[in-house]
């Protein structure tokens, strides 16, 4: 039984009750009365409408009725009067409840259920037919605000910026809060793309306004996805009402999609390639997580040597993905997909656990590198899924090292140097990827437990042409040995480029000048042929 069918039970036993107590008051008053009168001998004779009969019994029963009918009349009254005010209530509580199944508590607004109705409702009365505007918008950089305020500060900023939207009210015949920070506005009469945006424009500048909570300025950015109906309403054809308004809003959330790309705030309207886009990306999406586990999804190595003397002292292992009818699958492609929805977990350990199996067979000297996404470094257990991986392959700790982008400075800081902290007690090495292109400081390169760092590639493969870029790479190859930290420069394709470092003092190489990207067979050969090479030349 539900809550409500309880309470609606209660309701009515307790009215019953009521009831059935007011008739008990009633009447036994009405009956204490009669007992009074008689006692108090103050009753009227009725001698002149008893005629001659002069029955003391018929007065009494005509006294009785006056009064029953009195007791009858208050009590009838009192039901009306309850039934009256049951009614009164029972409409404003129907009321309110039509109120919040329609409304959004916190801000007032219209809630995604009665916007989507209304769409609907248009939709089926062709009022859309003519030009119309469907906005989505979402308030970048609330999210942090919320979390680091607090929600009371989070609740206040969003009633203002629902009171901020409802001044577009004239222009919009409904706005709505759809989600935690998402809002909907419905806007009749714009004719064409320019007025449009004219109106996102207004509607972002009043947005952008700065928020003062107490002693403290609050400034939130907008995203806003904008869809022409009378197009989308052409691209339905004859479907279903219904259909139609999901498909508009499915349609502005596209957009809304594509302008939350933009750095703070942005406008972007809808076309047919973002929805191809959309419908591309979740096809992938269905595909890499079938492949995760399986041999389509592999590492291949790249060598890492020593520029004076072009020994491999460790290998890179860099995730492949050979589809069946795709071809192969840019790393970077769907790398940054498995990162956005949450597959880079799964990926890595599986592509962990592989390259470390091979790396067994290597010899004990050479060393296995592996990037490791900053996403994961939210994730406190990392460590001990990484170290169980070790564990069940045999390979040492000491023989691995994980590389990280300067990706890692954005956001959890705290919680990132925890977790690196503990890859390095376990003995596992830690190196920068990419230096110089990201967000690093001095003074997080000093604080954060590094071994070793890489010079980017993009730097590398411009020095010989580029003073900047020569005096870049040599600033970071004194950093590092100020530092103690070991400097691999990526990107090496020319002799001239592996010269030019050597001079600069740099020990370690990585590029197309020693190997390309190999799968595991070659990378084994590659340690076989190089060991082979030494026996020889030691016999020699």
């Amino acid at each position: 039984m539900s809550l409500a069918t309880e309470f609606q039970d209660l309701r009515q036993a307790r009215m019953s009750r009521r009831l059935y107590l007011d008739l008990v008051i009633i009447f036994g008053a009405a009956a204490l009365l009669r007992l009074w009168l008689l006692r108090s001998d103050v009753a009227p004779t009725f001698s002149g409408l008893a005629g001659e009969r002069r029955l003391l019994g018929f007065n009494e029963l005509v006294l009785t009725l006056c009064f029953i009918s009195a007791a009858f009349l208050v009590f009838a009254i009192r039901c009306i009067r309850r039934q009256r005010a049951e009614l009164t209530l029972r409409v404003a509580a129907e009321l309110h409840a039509r109120q919040m199944a329609c409304h959004d508590s916190l801000t007032g607004l219209a809630n995604r259920r009665h916007f989507e109705d209304v769409l609907n409702a248009k939709f089926a009365a062709g009022e859309l037919e003519g030009p119309a505007a469907l906005y989505t918008l979402d308030l970048t950089g609330f999210r942090s605000i919320n979390e680091v305020f607090g929600h009371a500060v989070g609740d206040e900023i969003l009633r203002i910026m629902a009171r901020r939207l409802n001044r577009f009210s004239d222009e919009a015949t409904l706005i709505a809060r759809l989600g935690s920070k998402e809002f909907s506005l419905l806007c009749p009469g714009l004719g064409n793309r320019h007025q449009a945006e004219d109106l996102a424009k207004r509607i972002i500048g009043r947005l952008e306004d700065p928020v003062l909570i107490g002693s403290t300025r609050h400034e939130v950015g907008t995203a806003l996805g904008i869809v022409m109906l009378p197009s989308t309403n052409a691209a339905v054809g004859t479907a279903k009402s219904d259909v139609a308004a999901q498909e508009a809003l499915r349609r502005s959330e596209i957009a809304l999609h594509e302008a939350r790309l933009e750095m703070k705030s942005g406008i972007c309207f809808y076309d047919d390639e973002m929805d191809a886009a959309l419908q591309e990306r979740a096809a992938l999406q269905e595909y890499l997580q079938e492949a995760i586990g399986t041999d389509g999804i592999v590492p291949h190595f790249q060598a890492v040597v020593e520029l004076s003397t072009g020994s491999i002292v460790k290998f890179e292992s860099l995730a492949r993905w050979q589809h069946p009818t795709l071809g192969e699958i840019p790393a970077a492609r769907f790398i940054a997909l498995a990162e956005d929805c949450g597959l880079i977990g799964p990926l890595t350990e599986d592509l962990l656990r592989r390259a470390c199996e091979e790396a067994r067979h290597w010899p004990s000297h050479v060393k296995l590198s592996v990037n490791l996404s900053p996403v994961l470094l939210r994730d406190r257990t990392i460590g001990l899924r990484f170290l169980r991986i070790l564990g069940e392959s045999g390979l040492a700790p000491n023989r691995l090292e994980l590389e990280v982008t300067e990706r890692v400075f954005v956001r959890n800081i705290d919680s990132a140097r925890g977790i690196l902290d503990d890859f390095r007690a376990a003995g596992i090495h830690i190196s920068l990827d990419d230096f110089g292109t990201g967000y690093a400081t001095l003074s997080q390169l000093q604080n954060f437990p590094f071994d070793g760092l890489k010079i980017d590639r993009s730097f590398v493969q411009t020095m010989s042409g580029s003073n900047d870029s020569a005096a870049i790479v040599g600033a970071i190859l004194s950093l590092g040995r100020g530092l103690g930290l070991t400097v691999t420069a990526e990107g090496i394709e020319a002799v001239d480029q592996q010269q030019a470092l050597l001079l600069d003092g740099c020990a370690l190489g990585q590029g197309y000048l020693f190997s390309r990207a190999v799968n595991a067979s070659e990378a084994r050969a590659l340690v076989l042929a190089q060991t082979a090479e030494k026996a020889t030349a030691q016999v020699v």
